[in-house]
């Protein structure tokens, strides 16, 4: 008998009320968990019944591993609706499904992942924004602390919110409706379904490979950054890394209007707005640290760095800066770190480039990192898969399973001290009411040779609920600000989702207002 697990909460005889509706929100005033109690970076929700107020923000997530798509599916829902108060509708399903289950080619429609959107859409009767696509795994965790990184098996995630005082808009972009980059920030609006800059929409994006080696995603996110530079934008290079490229998820407003649509697209990129009603911040952990000194860049050509600026280290305070080639400077870091160090080097080398080019004094975490793709042996170039700039510093880096959960305690910790900070000056955070996930592929048990490090790492600072997928590459920005954002390999971002404050917006001004006051 095919058992499966389940993360949530709750008894089976009253999800099939919530989710059929045979009880009225107004008349069933009792149950459910309005993740909204305790305190801000510690846990929310907690399992604690209430009654359903008009503005709460609810919030829920499940996992469940049945190995048939359809039980998975239902499975997930049940216990994701019973989570939420009973009566309370949610405006929002993000989902994820295993890419094992499109490798079992099931013949049967209802067993199909092209069809698990709409199959949300009927468990769930009326709602009206699904998001989501076939992922390499699932990882979630409960209110509880009880936390999961499914892999190797078929998984099925669910998210559901319901999210008061807030414009909801889904949108599908293929590579030929982006606008040019020289155009104006109104192209960009149209694309995302026209959400006004100054309410500063939070976005929650999903594209397939393809759509990101063709290059369309990085002028995607540049896009976005240009028309909404206050907003965030997170999400993920979902599917599978084979020829299939999977399938993505959304219910627009034509889906809705038909009883037929799958709801799934292969090509092209999904994405979420929503204004108002929630603030997010982004939790990046790279896992890395950085090895030898800062250099600065002399010389590009393309996407090459072909020579560097450095200071020798055994040299005085008053010596000569020294040029060298970039592989020249390579070798001699890799000739001075210690053996362990090297063995990474040779594995895996990693070039930061500095996010504040103004910043005196650099640290761990202040650097983007990137993964040197080869090096030239004529020329002595190091090549990127980014355009660096003549005089930009950087510094090379390795990735380890222990720098991994240090880097990442350490993010926790700092977020934290923020959070006390700004409490001890008069502005109390709201508390978390969830959490969304986005962690790369080539983490999880390969990487640290254990199970949900970076599941129980998090919960053990912020015990929430959380749902995540582990995907090909991830969209966040870094250093704490919305803009820029960028596309990552080989992290894990958890971006924790709060009710607004009541603090005053800042004025986001349009090019159309810039232009009129010029």
């Amino acid at each position: 008998m095919d058992t499966g697990f389940v993360f949530g909460c709750g008894f089976r005889n009253l999800r099939r009320v919530q989710r059929e509706g045979l009880v009225s929100q107004r008349r069933w005033r009792v149950g459910g968990v309005v993740m909204q109690s305790g305190m801000s970076f510690g846990r929310s929700g907690g399992g604690v019944r209430g009654s359903v107020v008009e503005d709460d923000l609810c919030f829920s997530s499940a996992v469940s591993t049945k190995k048939r798509l359809s039980e998975a599916l239902r499975d997930a829902v049940d216990e994701a609706l019973f989570s939420l108060p009973v009566g309370c509708v949610p405006d929002v399903a993000i989902l994820y499904v295993s890419t094992i289950y499109e490798e079992r080619k099931v013949g049967l429609r209802k067993e199909s992942v092209e069809f698990a959107a709409q199959q949300i859409r009927e468990l769930i009767p009326g709602i009206q924004n699904v998001i989501g696509g076939t992922v390499a795994g699932v990882l979630g965790a409960d209110s509880m602390g009880r936390c999961t990184e499914v892999e190797s098996i078929p998984a099925v995630g669910v998210t559901l919110a319901r999210i008061p005082d807030a414009e909801i808009n889904l949108f599908h972009v293929n590579e030929s409706d982006l606008p040019n980059l020289d155009g104006p920030q109104e192209g960009w609006k149209e694309v995302v379904g026209g959400p006004e800059p100054r309410s500063l929409p939070t976005f929650f994006l999903f594209c397939n490979p393809t759509f990101q080696s063709s290059g369309a995603l990085e002028k995607f996110i540049r896009g976005l950054d240009f028309a909404y530079p206050g907003s965030m934008k997170v999400g993920g290079v979902v599917g599978g890394s084979g020829p299939n490229p999977g399938h993505i998820y959304a219910t627009l407003l034509k889906d809705l209007m038909s009883t037929t649509s799958k709801c799934s697209y292969k090509d092209g990129l999904v994405g979420l707005s929503i204004s108002g009603g929630i603030e997010v911040e982004t939790l990046v952990t790279q896992g890395v640290r950085g090895i030898g000194p800062v250099f600065t860049v002399r010389k590009v050509k393309n996407k090459s760095v072909l020579e560097l600026d450095f200071v020798p280290s055994k040299s005085g305070s008053g010596s000569a800066l020294q040029t060298m080639s970039a592989d020249r400077v390579l070798k001699m870091v890799i000739s001075e770190a210690t053996k362990s160090d090297q063995a990474l080097l040779f594995k895996n080398p990693l070039l930061g480039v500095a996010l504040d080019e103004s910043k005196e004094r650099l640290r761990d975490g202040d650097y983007l990192v990137r993964k040197i793709e080869g090096i030239d042996p004529r020329s002595g170039g190091i090549e990127l898969l980014d355009d660096l700039r003549v005089g930009q510093r950087v510094r090379f880096h390795v990735r380890d399973a222990k720098t991994a959960v240090a880097e990442f305690e350490t993010i926790l910790d700092r977020a934290k001290r923020n959070e006390l900070q700004n409490s001890l000056e008069g502005s109390v955070m709201k508390p978390i009411v969830g959490t969304l996930a986005i962690a790369d592929v080539t983490r999880g048990v390969k990487f640290f040779k254990e199970r949900n490090v970076d599941t129980e790492t998090f919960i053990r600072y912020a015990p929430t609920s959380l749902l995540g997928c582990f995907a090909q590459a991830e969209i966040a920005p870094l250093g704490g600000k919305p803009s820029p954002t960028y596309t990552h390999e080989s992290v894990s971002a958890f971006t924790v989702i709060r009710r607004r404050s009541e603090k005053t917006l800042p004025e986001v001004e349009s090019d159309e207002e810039a232009a009129e006051e010029t």
